[in-house]
């Protein structure tokens, strides 16, 4: 928990921006977001579960088992598009929670 305050010239002093454990899981999100619209963009294609660990293993310099490990967190997240005969994209239109 805790709060995080940013300097404000509007103000001439330092104001409140939230709670600094919302703003880092919203930075977080943003994150992930950015990353996956870099992925939909260099690998536009649908691709089997393998090939999609394989792209994420080079993409993200990562082993097996975090490529792995980072489909399930896409997946979890919207990140992933599932296709017929278990095929899948990268999610290009996910938002960040709370954007439209």
């Amino acid at each position: 928990h805790g709060f995080c305050f940013k300097w404000s010239d509007d103000e001439e002093m330092h104001v409140s921006c939230g709670d600094a454990q919302e703003l880092k899981k919203k930075n977080h999100q943003l994150a992930l977001v950015n990353d996956v619209f870099d992925l939909a963009w260099r690998y536009p294609c649908q691709y089997t579960y393998t090939q999609l660990v394989g792209k994420i293993m080079k993409h993200r310099d990562v082993k097996e088992r975090a490529a792995k490990s980072y489909i399930q967190k896409l997946r979890d997240s919207g990140g992933l598009v599932e296709h017929e005969r278990k095929r899948l994209s990268f999610n290009s239109d996910m938002k960040a929670d709370g954007q439209d």
